[in-house]
């Protein structure tokens, strides 16, 4: 049965609620001045969705300069063509169902000011949907209470514990110490089942091993000619990694898809399929969520994460504890380097 919260000819989610277990799947798409943005017909994690849209920087200050007295095509213009600063934070995604729509927003005296063009190569039928680019104003106030009351809605049906993420490390040899994630004292890969799955698939990619490269080779890195030149990328990466967890950077991968990775091959390279995640974060929260295998190997999609492995739904941690998680594991690396040195 499908569902309205808030108004069409302002600002409204519509949404169809398929199956609850351990997260809510349905459908939904946005209502923005009486113009949807979204595919109806793409069943789709509402939790994720909805975790998306309560998550999103309304951002305190105004940030009008750039468009004062400029029409929607030239804004959108201004924003795709990478013209002004820092293009990728106007960007406005809720979740998969929108992705074919190249949707922006901006704040300004309390108005959310939306600009948007359907894909010319959409995955979805919209029946005389506008080629032209489209706008709409809508308050600040009027979003936040409409996104409150379908947060609300989701998390009725899926009640997500609170768990507690931990970082353990064990020292395998004198040169090689081994790092995981621990969620509520359980192993993570024993919890996925990443071995009886797929044994190529148990590899850590977060890079969180330690090793002292003077000692072993790791093949991750055999394009560097010394020890030294690989422990400067092998940390490198740790940053750029790190970065993605704490949502202080995009993830990076191969299939540009914007999810976080935690394992993948023995090889080290992507493409041929990783457990992976997106990663939501709040004021309060964050969550990892629709955690499964993706690759291009699967259906028609890159980056398509296959239903198979999705082993659990999704994870919930505090903000300030998850935080100090990582910040305690980096002080573990800073000091292993420094005995090194």
């Amino acid at each position: 049965m499908r569902n309205f919260i808030g108004k069409k000819n302002s600002f409204g989610i519509e949404y169809e609620i398929r199956s609850v277990n351990s997260y809510v799947f349905g459908k939904v798409r946005l209502w923005l001045e009486g113009k949807y943005v979204g595919a109806f017909d793409d069943i789709d994690f509402l939790s994720v969705t909805s975790c998306h849209l309560n998550g999103e920087d309304l951002r305190a200050e105004d940030e009008c300069q750039f468009f004062v007295n400029e029409k929607a095509d030239k804004i959108y213009e201004l924003i795709v063509s990478y013209a002004i600063p820092d293009t990728d934070s106007y960007r406005f995604s809720p979740g998969p169902p929108f992705d074919d729509f190249m949707l922006y927003y901006y704040k300004c005296n309390d108005k959310l000011h939306f600009v948007w063009k359907l894909s010319d190569t959409p995955n979805f039928d919209y029946p005389d949907y506008p080629k032209e680019v489209q706008s709409a104003v809508i308050s600040v106030d009027e979003y936040r209470e409409v996104v409150a009351e379908f947060v609300r809605i989701i998390e009725d049906c899926q009640k997500i514990p609170v768990s507690t993420l931990e970082i353990r490390g064990k020292r395998k040899s004198p040169y090689y110490w081994v790092y995981d994630f621990y969620i509520d004292g359980k192993y993570l890969p024993g919890i996925l089942n990443i071995g009886l799955r797929d044994e190529n698939r148990r590899y850590s990619h977060f890079d969180l091993d330690y090793r002292n490269y003077e000692d072993i080779d790791f093949e991750h890195y055999t394009e560097y000619n010394n020890a030294e030149d690989i422990r400067k990328a092998a940390a490198a990466r740790r940053k750029r990694d790190i970065s993605a967890f704490l949502a202080q950077e995009y993830p990076e991968n191969y299939f540009g898809s914007n999810r976080v990775i935690l394992y993948g091959s023995h090889c080290g390279c992507e493409h041929c399929g990783v457990i992976s995640f997106l990663l939501i974060m709040d004021k309060e929260y964050v969550y990892w969520t629709n955690i499964g295998y993706e690759s291009t190997e699967s259906k028609h999609d890159a980056g398509y994460v296959d239903e198979m492995y999705q082993m659990i739904g999704a994870l919930k941690f505090k903000k300030d504890e998850y935080e100090q998680i990582f910040a305690k594991y980096c002080e573990e690396i800073d000091t292993l380097c420094s005995a090194e040195e």
